[in-house]
This record gives structure tokens, sequence and C-alpha cells, in this order.
């Protein structure tokens, strides 16, 4: 038997799609006498597949199908689009190999829910571009069981994420110094003093101002003023860990809290900051630096 699928003027009927196979027909010698045709109409399916592909390539989203052997099977044009790579570089590699690292085993976990046969709701991890920088996505996919396939569709949330770092950093940061603020400040301090409780560990917590700073702004100007609490915040940051912490708790005030620190090497941070700020000088504006005393 042979047979072929295509678009058919039908007089009366009008253009439909068809299915058109010929089977021959032997008579008891073997001999083929006769075809026999079978044509099935397949038009509303066909409207349908061509109406989801147009869908699936005009979407903004990054629709995608793949298979539980962890490659794609067909991806629509968003994707290029988005990460750079094209169709076929997508389909080559399994896709796992372009997640971020510290988002594998995240990812890993959810393609495990999906092979499980559960649904998946805004997940999100980083792609890889071609370019080489990562982009956020937000994924919902649910599985196919029956056809072994994940059906999934992307969208590409790094302007939010980027957006979302930026209001946290305003929220939680001294503009000026680039210190934790006040509030972040005793939020993280009172997260430590918790878990120094927990842990019968040990911490300490220092406190300094800069005396007679109403004086710097009166003499030389607040931009002055602006450029001592900076060099002072930036010879603390560079004299703590990154475990510590470290906030503009007021005006001319700073704290810190110095992590798994008893009393005599808190001494001697404090000791080792006001020698470093003693070689520190800020210039002003009227040419005479200004010195730490």
């Amino acid at each position: 038997s042979t047979g072929y699928e295509s678009w058919i003027e039908l007089p009366g009927a009008g253009r439909l799609f068809l299915a058109v196979n010929y089977y021959p027909v032997s008579d008891p010698d073997g001999h083929i006498r006769h075809v026999a045709v079978d044509a099935r109409d397949l038009t509303p399916l066909k409207q349908a597949e061509d109406l989801r592909q147009q869908i699936f390539d005009l979407s903004l989203d990054m629709l995608c199908i793949a298979g539980f052997d962890g490659m794609f099977k067909e991806l629509n044009p968003a994707w290029p689009r988005t990460v750079g790579w094209s169709e076929e570089e997508l389909k080559d590699r399994p896709w796992i190999e372009f997640v971020h690292p510290d988002d594998v085993q995240a990812t890993l976990g959810a393609g495990e829910t999906l092979s499980q046969g559960g649904d998946l709701l805004d997940f999100e991890n980083r792609y890889l571009c071609k370019d080489g920088r990562y982009r956020w996505l937000t994924w919902n996919a649910f599985s196919d069981l029956d056809r072994h396939r994940i059906i999934a569709v992307a969208r590409d949330t790094t302007d939010r994420k980027r957006m979302e770092e930026e209001l946290r950093i305003l929220a939680t940061t001294d503009p000026l110094t680039g210190a934790n603020n006040r509030r972040r400040f005793i939020e993280l301090a009172e997260h430590e003093h918790e878990r120094s409780k927990r842990y019968e560990s040990i911490m300490a917590v220092c406190i300094m101002d800069i005396d007679r700073f109403k004086a710097i702004n009166d003499n030389h100007g607040h931009d002055t003023g602006d450029m001592v609490l900076k060099a002072l915040a930036e010879t603390c940051r560079m004299a703590l860990r990154t475990t510590d912490i470290f906030g503009r708790i007021g005006g001319e005030e700073f704290a810190m809290v110095l992590v798994e620190t008893d009393e005599k090497a808190a001494l001697a941070t404090c000791e080792r900051i006001r020698e470093q700020l003693s070689r520190t000088r800020v210039p002003t504006f009227e040419g005479e630096p200004l010195a730490f005393e």
C-alpha cells in the first residue's frame, strides 16, 4: 500500500485535507486487478495542528517539548531570540547543561517531579546564553506520561529579578556608604544573636562615631562630610571579615557585629581600624586634606 496527505479541492465540498491510501486488490491467482482507495478527511485535525503551530511560533514566551531523556524535542522561535543559541544547538545538548551550576540540583529535583507526573509552577532557574551570560527563567510545566514527554513554557524574568534586587538593596543599604542601614543591621544582628545563643558561641558588638562631625560639615561643607563617612565605612569594610556585620545606625554612628569573637579579639580589631583610619586622608575643596585623629 501507499498513500499521501494533501489539501485537495473537491467539487461541492471545497478544500479538504485528506489522507489518501491505495491498497492493491489481487484476484485468486495473485494478480493485481484493482486498487482500493481509502480517503479520510483530516481537515479539522489539520486546522487544529496549524493553529497550534501558529501559536507555538508566534508566542513571546519560550515554549518547548522535552523528553524524559533530558533532550529538547521542539522549541519555538522565542528560544533562539532569548538565549542566542540556535534550535539545533539547543537540541544537540541535554538541557541540564545550560543551567547555572548553583541551580542544577533544584532543577534536577523539578525534573524528577515531572517524571513522576507532577506539575511545575513558577519554578525559577538561570539559563546560559550563547554570549556567556545567564538569564533568569520562570517555568510552568506538566508531564505527558503517555507520550513520555514534558510540555513547558518559560518566561524571561531577568529584568524583574534585577529590579527586585535593586529594590532589596535600596531597602537594606545606606545609599551614601553602602553599609547596611539601621533596620537591616538590627535585623542581621538579632539573627546572629539568636544563632549565638543556640550554639552557645560568642560574638562582639562594637559601636563607633565621628567626634566633632558637625564641625566638619560646618567648616568644610556637606560634600566633604560625605567623603569622610564613605572613607570610614570603606576602612571598616576592608578590616572586617565577610561573616561580620557592619552598618550605619545614625548620622555619623556605625556599628559592627564580630562573629565568633571574644573581647580581646574585638579590641584588637577596633585598634586595627583606628590605626588604619589614622593613616587615612580625606581631600577637601580647600586643598588641605582632613585626617582622622
